[in-house]
């Protein structure tokens, strides 16, 4: 029997396949905690959606700010749809049990929310592999990473998610299911700890070995880079060129850091919970359970974020794309101001040498006049 503090867990298997399963919640306690947990997940859904959205609207408009993360942005909007019906599914209504509650239709759904969260997690490996090399073979790094190696990379970490998926929680329908798609009614240990290990354990030991040789060769690399300016002073543009390639590589190298950094802070708690509850057997107050799932599923939020926060020609994009007619307004004004500046200047030469040929003409007739009234004194 699944006891009631059991009952809304989203991924943690206390049952095996010939357990008797209970579906319900059994006291207000345990309601108000999947309430809490439904709201949060249902309004982080729509963040999610709405950002992740807004970024790769942002992205195909603004050609030069594509970037790997764009990837990121699309598999966390996807999680954000499937997981918010994933969550919907648990409630134990007749029209929901209809729908999303066959097993043809849960299968599926759980299969999905593990490729969206794997897929996610090796999206973010990937671009901090792709920051990596941008600060190891600075000058090399656009030229090694051709779009068709890109193109590669992101198929690659797509067939990792669905490889992962498959192999560990594709399965035939559970004995004595009930109706509700709920992971922990059905989910064995390997799958409980392979989720914990692959999306989560094996992507955050990359990354963080990645960003600690990073660290060290920052400096020699910096170094390398002014002497490179030093031998290439004698062309302006040159220079140019390069400090705004650098300064986007920082930009998007501090993105991917706060990405990173937020992957520990939402994952460690939902690894540490489930560790914790499996290990001792232990009842957990419902309302932490739904903090940890909530924190969790936050991470596919905050991409929107740290574009607005480090990219700043992010932020101008965004603010050209939504308030466009004022944008056009201001730059038909200063159009106008531009072309005015340039048709006065005209006028003001026209007229000075309109003046100054009015002069001439004044003091030779001046001129002419006087030298006829001494001709005319002498004659006399």
């Amino acid at each position: 029997m699944v006891t009631t503090d059991d009952a809304f867990s989203t991924e943690i298997p206390l049952t095996d396949d010939n357990a008797t399963f209970d579906c319900g919640f059994d006291g207000p306690e345990e309601a108000a905690a999947f309430t809490v947990q439904l709201a949060g997940i249902l309004t982080l859904a729509a963040l999610c959606i709405f950002g992740n959205s807004v970024v790769i609207y942002v992205m195909i408009k603004g050609k030069t700010l594509n970037s790997p993360l764009n990837n990121l942005a699309i598999s966390d909007l996807l999680q954000g749809i499937i997981y918010a019906i994933y969550n919907i599914s648990h409630v134990n209504i007749e029209i929901i049990r209809l729908t999303l509650g066959h097993w043809s239709v849960c299968c599926p759904l759980l299969l999905m929310v593990l490729v969206t969260l794997a897929s996610s997690a090796f999206n973010l490996v990937g671009i901090t592999v792709v920051r990596f090399m941008s600060v190891r073979w600075p000058l090399q790094h656009r030229h090694i990473l051709n779009q068709r190696r890109v193109t590669i990379g992101i198929a690659l970490a797509w067939s990792l998610a669905f490889v992962f998926g498959i192999t560990f929680y594709v399965r035939p329908e559970p004995e004595n299911y009930c109706g509700v798609c709920r992971s922990e009614l059905h989910w064995q240990f390997y799958q409980l700890f392979g989720m914990l290990i692959i999306p989560a354990t094996i992507p955050f030991v990359v990354m963080v070995c990645l960003y600690c040789s990073m660290a060290k060769i920052y400096r020699s690399h910096m170094k390398s880079m002014a002497a490179h300016r030093t031998t290439t002073k004698n062309s302006m543009s040159t220079n140019n060129a390069m400090d705004k390639s650098e300064k986007n590589e920082r930009t998007l190298s501090r993105v991917s850091a706060f990405l990173v950094v937020y992957f520990l802070f939402s994952y460690m708690p939902f690894i540490v919970f489930t560790l914790v509850h499996k290990l001792c057997d232990c009842n957990v107050n419902g309302f932490w359970r739904s903090t940890v799932r909530i924190i969790l599923f936050s991470n596919t939020t905050v991409n929107f974020f740290a574009y607005i926060i480090a990219h700043q020609d992010f932020r101008h994009a965004v603010t050209r794309i939504f308030c466009r007619q004022k944008f056009r307004a201001q730059q038909l004004n200063l159009n106008n101001t531009e072309t005015s500046e340039s048709i006065h200047p005209k006028m003001n030469i026209s007229s000075e040498r309109e003046l100054m040929k009015n002069s001439i003409s004044t003091i030779t007739l001046t001129a002419l006049d006087l030298s006829n009234d001494t001709t005319c004194t002498t004659l006399a």
